[in-house]
């Protein structure tokens, strides 16, 4: 092997990486394609899933199903866990309703706050979220909004 070089900045790319592939079906069925390509050129799972930050039983399932399917055991899988309680559209709704202030929806707080986020959920949608989740939603919509602006 050649000399190794060195990535500035790595671990911030790998994110953003992770990121990409997370959003995109036909990225995650390429990188799944190219760890199960390296894994049959001869590395671990293990060495493998370290380079790409991924669970190493997460490959070793990825390398199981292209065995027994192919390609199309490598596309994406049905999601199990709990049902999201508000819809693409209602989340949409939030977006906006969170660029405005909240007196404008009669709460007399000048900021948002999971706290309030949550009642404004519950008055708008009928639906309970934890002050906790909707502390996420607020930090995921801040996220969201920056890497607009870039």
């Amino acid at each position: 092997m050649g000399q190794r070089t060195e990535i500035p900045n790595r671990e911030p790319v790998q994110k953003i990486l992770k990121k990409m592939v997370q959003r995109s079906p036909e990225l995650q069925c390429l990188h799944r394609l190219h760890c199960v390509l390296l894994v049959g050129e001869g590395f671990s799972c293990r060495e493998v899933a370290s380079w790409f930050n991924d669970c190493p039983r997460t490959l070793e399932r990825w390398v199981y199903r292209f065995k027994q399917f192919g390609f199309e055991g490598l596309a994406g899988e049905q999601r199990t866990g709990r049902p999201a309680k508000l819809n693409l559209g209602q989340l949409e709704a939030l977006q906006k309703d969170l660029d405005r202030e909240p007196n404008e929806f009669g709460f007399d707080q000048p900021r948002w706050s999971g706290k309030l986020l949550a009642a404004h959920i519950q008055n708008r949608f009928g639906k309970t979220l934890s002050v906790r989740h909707c502390q996420r939603l607020l930090q995921g919509f801040k996220q969201a909004n920056s890497q607009a602006v870039v």
